[in-house]
């Protein structure tokens, strides 16, 4: 959670502002033990879109539970590459995709 809050942070301070016109497509998956609520909470108010994934990883936490901690406008990919796939569908040239 301490590094998502970093990365939001660094989002609001340095790349959001570099695309005033822009919307943050976010892809998001974590480890068990990571706490995705408190990821997802970190980032998720930055995104226009989320899409929560789960990566091959055994200890990759189940999608549901992403998209759980993003609430019901989350959309869900089951891989990794169907999630990027899709964010790069949505994304317009001035937006910018976070994975």
């Amino acid at each position: 959670p301490d590094r998502a809050r970093a990365l939001a942070e660094a989002m609001r301070q340095v790349v959001l502002p570099e695309h005033p016109e822009g919307r943050l497509i976010l892809v998001i998956g974590c480890s068990r033990g990571h706490a995705p609520a408190e990821v997802v909470t970190a980032l998720a108010p930055l995104s226009h879109t989320l899409i929560a994934t789960q990566s091959e990883h055994p200890h990759a936490a189940p999608v549901a539970e992403v998209a759980a901690a993003a609430g019901a406008d989350a959309e869900t990919q089951p891989t990794v590459a169907r999630a990027v796939k899709r964010a790069l569908e949505l994304a317009r040239p001035q937006d910018v995709v976070l994975i």
